[in-house]
């Protein structure tokens, strides 16, 4: 595995590459995470693909202050790794952040997709179940309250309110997408079925998979069958 920067708005984004397949495969990880939760996933398809994984700004060993933490800024950086890695286009696969990341990459349609796959992703805050915007809020008002005297206090502010205030998309802002879409949730997931379900609906070629008894960390709580489900897709053997 090689590192690499480009430079985003005056922000140092790195990620890494590995595998050697001919096609290339971009990794978007969530709130709170870093490409390594991509490990295994890179395992199992680096002889199928060249292996793309951002760290996200303000994440892992990318640049960013807090008030850089917005979705459309690490859209940004995402097509610019693009336009450097594979200007003739990429299959991607974003889980819940990195998910909406993707969205954001697609509605704006400056860089190429082939094929996408979300993984418990949102089109909007209210994509998220009652209880966990509710948890959220209170964690947010937490930390606001000592933010001023706490760095920390302030990051999980901004990775809070990624949460609580973001994205804002609409469907109709997929409408020009027209590369096959996998839309993936868990039956327990923190995205609701419906939500989910409204996602798979904004696009022209999309089907949907909501995986039985797996929350929202699909990754690890049903990986065999998401990784079936992705190979599948992907047309990987």
């Amino acid at each position: 595995m090689i590192s690499k920067s480009v430079n985003s708005d005056g922000v140092k984004i790195v990620y890494y590459i590995c595998g050697s397949g001919e096609r290339k495969l971009l990794l978007l990880h969530g709130n709170a995470e870093d490409h390594t939760i991509f490990s295994r996933l890179c395992r199992d398809l680096q002889g199928d693909f060249t292996i793309i994984m951002p760290d996200s700004r303000g994440h892992g060993s990318s640049a960013g202050d807090v008030k850089d933490l917005t979705i459309a800024a690490m859209v940004r950086d995402t097509e610019l790794i693009l336009k450097e890695e594979a200007p003739e286009g990429a299959c991607a696969i974003g889980f819940s952040d990195g998910g909406n990341i993707l969205l954001g990459v697609m509605a704006r349609g400056l860089a190429k997709i082939d094929s996408a796959a979300l993984l418990g992703a949102n089109m909007r805050p209210d994509g998220l179940r009652p209880d966990v915007r509710v948890r959220d809020a209170a964690g947010y008002i937490a930390n606001t309250l000592v933010s001023c005297f706490s760095k920390r206090a302030r990051k999980k502010c901004a990775l809070l309110g990624l949460m609580l205030f973001e994205p804002n998309f609409i469907a109709e802002e997929f409408s020009g997408a027209d590369c096959p879409v996998l839309v993936m949730g868990g039956e327990k997931d923190m995205i609701k079925e419906e939500h989910t379900r409204e996602i798979a609906a904004a696009f022209k070629n999309s089907r949907i998979c909501i995986i039985k008894n797996a929350g929202h960390f699909l990754l690890e709580s049903a990986y065999d069958s998401t990784l079936s489900h992705l190979r599948e897709f992907f047309s990987v053997k």
